[in-house]
């Protein structure tokens, strides 16, 4: 498990992007998932989240969004 607020404690701005989801056990609102990219060197899954990424930066709490995730 990865704790967010040794990195920042205002977790309204911060995300975890993991391939593994109990990273996210401690800090579950501000996780977002990403398959496995190991040995495939055709991955693009961090470039489809540039979009999304990008938005994030206009919101004043990330939670807000990823919350919507369903």
């Amino acid at each position: 498990m990865k704790d967010l607020q040794l990195v920042e404690q205002d977790l309204s701005k911060v995300i975890l992007i993991d391939n593994a989801p109990f990273c996210f056990g401690i800090n579950p609102d501000n996780g977002v998932p990403i398959n496995t990219w190991i040995n495939d060197t055709k991955d693009e899954c961090l470039l489809d989240l540039l979009p999304f990424l990008d938005a994030l930066r206009f919101t004043e709490d990330v939670r807000s969004v990823l919350s919507l995730r369903g």
